[in-house]
């Protein structure tokens, strides 16, 4: 489910238009980005528990936490790109 949310996220961000076959490449530092951009409903530069569980469900605190490398409850996207990037670009993140 997230890697379609994913997609059309990417295809609405491209107006729209992909050419049959094309593949949208996107490094590490960019898929984190989108993610967090979604993540982040209220854009004040963070995502708190509970946006995150709005987006990755009730019982996805414990990925929270271990997102959330300072423990100050808010993860950065820093904090999110590290750990995806550690965790072969997902971490568990969208595969409850």
């Amino acid at each position: 489910m997230m890697r379609v949310v994913v997609l059309l996220m990417a295809v609405a961000l491209m107006g729209g238009a992909v050419l049959p076959g094309a593949a949208v490449a996107m490094d590490q530092a960019g898929r984190s980005k989108m993610h967090f951009d979604m993540m982040d409903k209220n854009k004040d530069g963070g995502v708190d528990l509970e946006e995150y569980k709005k987006m990755m469900g009730p019982d996805s605190e414990p990925a929270f936490n271990a997102t959330d490398a300072d423990g100050n409850g808010v993860i950065s996207l820093e904090e999110l790109t590290a750990y995806e990037a550690a965790h072969g670009g997902h971490g568990g993140h969208g595969h409850q």
